[in-house]
């Protein structure tokens, strides 16, 4: 709000991520401990407790009010700005918060403050003489002003997007190179203001092709880059890759080229004498194919107990059988969020920074060992420059994201429509459908035990394809696309798995049973097998 690209770019809503911090009250304020996507991935980096202060107390600038192209919405926002977002208030809520909370956390050693647009205003106004911090910073910062570097008395980080005034940033940057404290200035040039808050796209794997052998050739440098010797399971683009390696465009990692340690056309190729740590697989989940994955996979995991199995997968049930097939072995479930295409054999597209993968054993009660093998794994993804959180259940994780992926998939492979556009195709009768079929999973949520799966998480993902409905910016998700390409999709593993799993509980989900036996008719149907 403190800058032109906040009056008049309206924020992203994050979607298909359950937080993982607390709420409590400090100084009066309502504060998130250690939450929200962005700070869970701070603290999991530096084992930190991150607080984040509602200073709003649960308001904010409305998205109504964006772009505040009338009178009225220009009075509303600036009205919002001068009382409730006012910058002096604010730097005092800041310090009754931080005294409370060095009182609460009286273990933690010492404390920083790092502040986004409005946030970074407020942050290194309070980064000067006596400051409450060791360190402060500010990302894609509002109203810069070179003043407020010279009085400041902390090392001091400045991250600007390509939107922020590049004079004012040179100026900033001449101060903290000079002032003898330390601190660091850098511009992101093809990223956005916003980009790291309320403008930041933490999601976008809907609208991915190709998508899991991209995220696969990622994975694959990360790991290398953790210093692992790495083979790689090739097929279409095995000829490129075996020659000429994996070509990454990425504004997190650069513009790189890069080879397996290894390359192999099947599992079956790989060396019998060689006993991996770890077999990580990215490809799409489709339960009941043959041969199944557990075959597939029996010729580098028999006799080898000690092997990690990580399954980073789409939707629900998919650890059963590799369970059953090889019992000693850990098993390590994740989630991915990596939005990547492989335009070609062995060129990869990267498009966005953001690289998260949740995990956590299966079952949630694994032996020590077991655990410890995906402690490892989470830190070698971070050594390697991606993001990771280790979940103590993990299948908190994988139902947040059922909540969109079993409603939205198939519907919109189904009607060919978008999902902010199905929902304009028959009111309320559409809005009813897909509405139905998330209280559904949430009935079977409960009845399985999974928390955080509610009411209010299906209200707030539904609130993403409402806005887009009304934006005319629908989103075409993956099952979409895929009927598009004619290509295979995963309507097993997202929806099978639950209606099934609905029945054997008592779960009545009439909607997403119909929905599931129409999509898999066409699934048939597309791939030869229907009438």
């Amino acid at each position: 709000m403190t800058c032109e690209a906040c009056r008049t770019i309206p924020p992203v809503i994050s979607e298909g991520y359950t937080p993982k911090g607390t709420y409590s009250d400090i100084a009066g304020v309502k504060t998130c401990t250690q939450t929200l996507q962005g700070a869970d991935l701070l603290a999991a980096r530096l084992n930190a407790v991150v607080l984040v202060p509602d200073f709003f107390n649960g308001g904010g600038a409305a998205l109504e009010w964006f772009p505040p192209d009338t009178e009225e919405k220009n009075k509303a926002l600036w009205g919002f700005i001068n009382t409730h977002a006012s910058i002096p208030e604010n730097v005092e809520i800041l310090n009754k918060v931080i005294a409370e909370a060095k009182a609460r956390f009286s273990s933690v050693k010492g404390w920083a403050g790092f502040g986004l647009c409005w946030g970074g205003k407020v942050t290194v106004q309070i980064s000067g003489p006596n400051s409450p911090f060791l360190a402060s910073g500010q990302v894609h910062p509002g109203l810069v002003d070179v003043e407020e570097a010279r009085k400041l008395t902390i090392p001091h980080i400045f991250l600007a997007s390509k939107d922020e005034p590049a004079d004012a940033v040179k100026a900033y940057s001449k101060v903290i190179a000079s002032n003898g404290i330390g601190g660091h200035v850098e511009t992101y040039p093809t990223m956005w203001h916003g980009w790291m808050g309320a403008r930041a796209n933490l999601t976008g794997e809907e609208s991915l092709a190709e998508y899991k052998r991209g995220v696969g050739a990622i994975y694959l440098h990360q790991l290398q880059r953790a210093g692992c010797i790495v083979t790689a399971v090739c097929r279409s683009n095995y000829d490129v890759v075996a020659h000429q390696g994996f070509s990454l465009c990425s504004p997190r990692f650069g513009s790189v080229t890069y080879r397996p340690d290894h390359t192999v056309r099947s599992v079956h190729d790989c060396p019998r004498d060689i006993e991996y740590d770890y077999v990580l697989v990215t490809t799409k989940a489709f339960p009941g194919r043959i041969p199944s994955l557990a075959d597939q996979l029996r010729p580098v995991l028999e006799n080898r107990p000690t092997t990690a199995i990580v399954l980073a997968q789409n939707g629900i049930e998919i650890e059963k059988d590799i369970a059953e097939a090889f019992p000693s072995n850990p098993i390590i479930s994740g989630v991915v969020y990596l939005p990547t295409i492989q335009t070609e054999a062995g060129v990869i597209d990267h498009a966005e920074t953001l690289d998260l993968l949740e995990l956590g054993t299966y079952p949630a009660r694994a032996p020590e060992s077991h655990k410890r093998k995906a402690e490892r794994f989470v830190d070698l993804m971070v050594r390697g420059g991606g993001d990771a959180v280790l979940f103590e259940d993990i299948q908190e994780a994988r139902w947040a994201k059922l909540l969109l992926n079993a409603a939205w998939n198939p519907i919109c492979a189904l009607s060919l429509c978008t999902d902010g556009g199905f929902l304009l195709t028959s009111e309320p009768f559409a809005r009813d459908l897909t509405w139905g079929i998330m209280m559904e999973i949430v009935a079977l949520a409960k009845a399985v035990g999974i928390a955080g799966v509610d009411e209010e998480a299906a209200k707030k993902r539904f609130a993403l394809a409402e806005r887009r409905a009304r934006e005319g910016t629908g989103r075409e998700v993956s099952m979409l696309q895929d009927v598009r390409m004619g290509r295979p999709f995963e309507i097993e593993a997202i929806v099978g798995n639950a209606v099934r799993l609905g029945r054997t509980c008592g779960v009545s989900m009439p909607r997403l049973e119909t929905v599931y036996a129409l999509a898999k008719g066409r699934l048939d149907a597309l791939m030869g097998a229907g009438v």
